[in-house]
């Protein structure tokens, strides 16, 4: 204001005068423009919205996102893909690499052929049933689509399967996100005996569900990976969904039965 007055050589009264009167027409607008200054100050309305826009753009420019290239390349190096000369190794390195991923869920088949091979070096599907029977890992599909429960479709293939490897003490909260209380309910006969089965006798070997149920093998793991694919049970070992993946004539001679044990969630 005495800027002004003194620039026109008129006094503050009759510009502030002229101002309130410019200030009613919406031809000016007075605020505290400049930093540090502690003083009102009066700007011209179309001067007031260039400035407006200029800092707007100066702020969208400092934040702006990056290209979905360099995006990838952060990914990469993020996650150890980049360079496999200095991939790390082992199970508590494994345990690191299921923790960054905790809440992806694929499908069951890329974890151990894509996924965990190209984060890790030297990769042994050993270290992954260790960190499961040590109790520090779980595997299951937590998380349903609508259109399981809604339409009462029958889930895929487990093959296909969204699994999702978590730290076990994480468990509870990938339920309650996964709003597990809704199951499909379009089982087969063999899944519905097999889960009845579970249910009253609890976690069972393969040969306990062999004698409890009536139902050959292949049967059983039909079932098994029905009951897999809809979210309702898993295995204390990865080797249990290993074998749903694997074919009977891929599988390497032996006596595995009692090795993989199937629970309820």
């Amino acid at each position: 204001m005495g800027k002004i007055a003194g620039d026109m050589g008129i006094s503050e009264s009759n510009v502030s005068y002229a101002m309130l009167t410019l200030e009613s027409e919406g031809f000016v607008f007075r605020g505290r423009f400049t930093p540090d200054t502690g003083k009102e100050e009066w700007c011209e309305r179309r001067l007031l919205q260039r400035i407006h826009k200029y800092s707007i753009e100066s702020l969208r420019e400092s934040i702006e996102p990056v290209s979905v290239q360099d995006f990838m390349r952060f990914l990469f190096v993020h996650h150890g893909i980049s360079n496999h000369e200095k991939q790390s190794t082992g199970p508590e390195s494994l345990q690191s690499v299921l923790e960054q991923l905790e809440g992806y869920q694929p499908p069951a088949a890329s974890w151990e052929s894509d996924i965990i091979p190209l984060r890790l070096s030297e990769y042994d599907p050993g270290w992954l049933d260790a960190l499961c029977t040590s109790g520090k890992i779980v595997w299951g599909r937590f998380k349903l689509p609508k259109q399981t429960v809604t339409n009462n479709k029958k889930p895929g293939p487990v093959k296909s399967t969204p699994i999702c490897i978590s730290l076990r003490q994480n468990l509870v909260l990938w339920h309650i996100i996964g709003d597990n209380d809704n199951k499909p309910s379009c089982l087969t006969s063999t899944a519905r005996l097999l889960k009845e089965s579970i249910e009253n006798y609890g976690a069972s070997f393969i040969d306990d569900l062999m004698e409890n149920t009536g139902l050959v093998k292949s049967q059983i793991e039909d079932g098994l990976s029905e009951l897999v694919s809809g979210g309702i049970v898993t295995c204390d070992t990865y080797s249990g969904l290993r074998a749903l993946l694997t074919p009977s004539y891929n599988r390497p001679s032996g006596n595995g039965k009692r090795k993989r044990r199937t629970a309820v969630y």
